[in-house]
């Protein structure tokens, strides 16, 4: 007994046991880490897969579906996590539903004057057709009374707007998806405090995430301090939520009701070739148009809904008074038709992707030409198919992209799209002197757009976007020109020299980004 327990009580014996011991703790670890990490494997397989699923019976353009499943089933420990932080749109949100709510309420508002329809009947159906789908769509009527002025730098929207603001006497919004503290921005901020000084009604409202990196901390409560009433759009907070993937990428200013801004022009000092982001040789070709009428009616509505969405989440304030901020009808006498004018707008959460239909619609009724600028060429199949079939028809389709690219993962994604239009007569260029963030169609020399719009999935399916539709206007033949000189500019891609890059690891790169492009 004595010896049995020195042997139990001996070192040799204890080292055995505790090694043992060690090597059941890792056996038993392994075995649970193992059976774990299965149990993990399998859950987020099944849910990659159920997210597939629900997918497919999802309303939304087919290529957004069939790039989102493709994501999926090729990462699918992650592929339906991916999804649900960025692909889906926040639909069922509390916010979403407030603000479909606004929107029903104030339709009223935005009624159809019988008289520019009848006006726009007589031009001809290609007009009218797409008046018509902007209402019935988006309920955006078709103006008569609304002068145009297309803006082709960042300077000159500079000098025209800090000229609207001084001439302020009641109210002034903006709507940004990005500001800051700089030259530009700090030119219009002064403006904008001394009229906040003379009791000129100042409202900002601002994308919280796209200043995210632009403004300091505490700048909210530095701006309010100035007179401005301020909110911050759709604010980042610390988890995870749908909403964080709908930004407001809009850019609108209204002063008065009379005059309206908008197009692709933030307010950065890179807008105005103050400084350049991109390279010392990297100019920041951009543009936007002024509106003087009627028109601006929509865009006051459009900034208020999303006014109210943010002011009265914060505040629990009650709905706005949109009425107060019509233009004067003595004003409204004066003004002058120069064409037909739809401003419109687009929003992530609901089902109609107003952004890319309005490109579609311009796309498919073009007869002779037909001229694009996008920063971002990340289309789907049913722009391409329409960018192709125009282009078989018959019409002269260009499109121009930057040659100096703002993000290299998404250049790569946008030169995987020109072998397929090269192919099928699609005329491309890049815009050699740098960075082109213009969005701009025209088709015809007689109908375009001006807008916030990109060609991409991000732009048509999650962002707040907007734009103004012309007809006849005296800004379509400025677009026009303003693109033709572009094209001299830019250097035009051929089929011999751009249909594929050379190298296999590129065209490797540019396949596995087309399938994450909905992240880009």
């Amino acid at each position: 007994m004595r010896k049995l327990l020195r042997f139990i009580t001996s070192r040799g014996f204890l080292t055995f046991v505790l090694i043992g011991l060690q090597i059941t703790l890792f056996i038993w670890f392994f075995m649970w880490a193992s059976l774990a990490a299965s149990i993990v494997d399998w859950t987020t397989r099944i849910l990659s897969y159920i997210a597939v699923i629900w997918i497919i019976g999802r309303p939304m353009s087919r290529s957004y579906k069939l790039i989102w499943c493709v994501s999926i089933l090729v990462f699918p420990a992650f592929g339906g996590l991916f999804y649900i932080l960025w692909g889906e749109k926040a639909a069922s949100h509390p916010q979403s539903k407030r603000l479909a709510r606004i929107v029903k309420r104030t339709d009223q508002l935005m009624s159809q004057e019988p008289r520019a329809v009848d006006e726009l009947k007589e031009q001809g159906q290609g007009g009218l057709s797409q008046g018509r789908y902007l209402y019935h769509a988006g309920h955006f009527p078709v103006y008569d009374r609304t002068a145009t002025r297309y803006l082709g730098s960042g300077q000159e929207k500079l000098a025209c707007l800090l000229a609207d603001i001084e001439s302020a006497e009641r109210f002034i919004f903006l709507e940004y998806f990005l500001i800051e503290p700089g030259q530009m921005w700090g030119q219009v901020l002064d403006a904008l405090e001394r009229k906040a000084a003379q009791g000129v009604e100042v409202r900002l409202m601002y994308d919280d995430i796209g200043c995210l990196m632009r403004t300091p901390r505490g700048y909210e409560q530095y701006l309010r301090d100035k007179g401005l009433k301020v909110e911050p759009f759709n604010r980042l907070t610390p988890q995870l939520t749908l909403l964080t993937n709908n930004r407001d990428h809009r850019k609108i200013v209204v002063i008065d009701g009379r005059v309206a801004y908008t197009g692709g022009i933030n307010l950065a000092d890179e807008y105005i070739d103050a400084v350049r982001p991109f390279g010392e040789n990297c100019y920041f070709k951009d543009s936007g148009v002024r509106l003087e009428g009627d028109a601006v009616w929509s865009f006051t509505v459009m900034f208020l809904r999303n006014w109210e969405l943010c002011h009265s989440q914060r505040t629990k304030e009650g709905p706005e008074d949109y009425e107060q901020f019509r233009v004067d009808p003595a004003v409204a006498e004066g003004f002058v038709s120069d064409g037909y004018v739809v401003p419109y707008g687009d929003s992530p959460l609901d089902h109609e992707d107003i952004g890319e239909n309005t490109y579609l619609n311009l796309i498919n009724s073009a007869q002779d030409t037909l001229y694009m600028t996008t920063p971002y060429l990340i289309i789907d199949d049913a722009m391409t198919t329409a960018l192709c079939l125009a282009a078989k028809r018959g019409v002269d389709v260009r499109i121009v992209t930057p040659h100096i690219p703002d993000k290299k993962p998404t250049f790569l994604v946008t030169r995987a799209h020109y072998p397929q239009l090269l192919a099928n007569g699609v005329r491309v260029y890049e815009y050699t002197p740098g960075f082109i963030h213009s969005k701009l169609a025209v088709a015809d020399g007689t109908v375009a757009t001006v807008g916030t719009v990109n060609m991409d999935y991000r732009s048509f399916f999650l962002h707040f976007e907007c734009g103004t539709w012309m007809y006849g206007s005296r800004c379509v033949g400025e677009v026009e020109r303003d693109i033709r000189t572009i094209f001299d500019q830019s250097e035009e891609l051929s089929v011999q020299h751009h249909y594929a890059p050379k190298s296999y690891l590129v065209r490797v790169l540019q396949a596995l980004l087309r399938v994450i492009a909905p992240l880009l």
